[in-house]
């Protein structure tokens, strides 16, 4: 059985994420070619992936039922996991 995760949210759109987060360095580094005074490590990549996988990987409570519910609101089992980029200047990223 794979246990392997799967990517979304570049996928859905047709992108693929590894074009779709080298994009976003290359935005990042021309935006700072651009803003000499910009600091790029304050980039983010948004909206973050999302990995998802075929077993449960916790539980959450949507805030509307949080707010209606408070403590009491019902949690449901997740298969995936958001994965947030912070773009940090002189480190590589890994290769593809």
């Amino acid at each position: 059985m794979d246990r392997g995760a799967t990517v979304h949210p570049g996928r859905a759109r047709g992108i693929d994420n590894a074009d779709r987060i080298e994009k976003w360095i290359e935005r990042v580094q021309q935006r700072e070619r651009n803003n000499p005074g910009w600091d790029p490590n304050n980039s983010k990549i948004s909206p973050p992936l999302t990995l998802t996988f075929p077993d449960v990987t916790g539980r959450t409570v949507e805030r509307a039922d949080y707010d209606a519910h408070g403590m009491r609101a019902t949690a449901s089992e997740v298969h995936s996991a958001q994965v947030a980029l912070k773009y940090r200047k002189g480190m590589a990223p890994p290769s593809w």
